[in-house]
């Protein structure tokens, strides 16, 4: 199981964010964040007490039917390239038949704030959070503030309570949040 949190720099520069985002901008299958599909007990119960708490673009999860993947086939090769960068790049942990179980993108504005959850209630699975654009959003991870840099992402066990915030000054934050299953760890 991974324990702790590792920040990655993939590398991946403007350009290849600035696509990805214009990618993301012609995709029709956001939709409104609702975490407490994720069915956590952090999440909330009532859909009545939060307003705006992002919005999700999945494009891929292992669990659902295959035409998923295909039907955004493009945006998944570049979440592919993004994975592989991070896995390749982070240097904490060495997994062992890892097997991607989710891309979802994330979009907030300003009025946008995530709510404390987790990804998965299963072990050996981690969650990569990658950032496409920097702004003066966080992602809040074990009582730390970790900001949104383009091209910077965190490595993190899916168990851990976390959650996305907006922007207050920059207009937008956008995030690919990556599930992925292994064997084994090595530390």
């Amino acid at each position: 199981m991974i324990n702790g949190v590792e920040r990655v720099s993939t590398g991946l520069d403007i350009s290849f964010n600035n696509h990805v985002i214009n990618k993301l901008l012609q995709s029709f299958n956001w939709v409104i964040s609702h975490d407490e599909d994720f069915k956590t007990p952090y999440a909330l119960n009532n859909v009545n007490d939060f307003s705006d708490t992002g919005f999700l673009n999945l494009t891929y999860d292992i669990t659902r039917d295959s035409n998923i993947y295909n039907s955004f086939v493009e945006l998944n090769v570049l979440a592919d390239l993004i994975f592989n960068t991070v896995i390749k790049k982070q240097q904490r942990y060495k997994f062992t038949n890892i097997v991607v179980q989710r891309y979802l993108w994330n979009y907030y504005n300003r009025s946008s704030n995530g709510v404390p959850h987790i990804d998965s209630e299963k072990d050996n699975i981690g969650s990569i959070v990658y950032y496409l654009n920097t702004c003066d959003a966080f992602t809040i991870l074990d009582n730390n503030k970790f900001k949104c840099v383009m091209g910077d992402s965190i490595v993190f066990n899916s168990k851990l309570i976390h959650q996305g915030s907006g922007p207050t000054v920059s207009r937008r934050k956008y995030c690919l949040n990556i599930l992925f299953s292994y064997e084994n760890v090595v530390y």
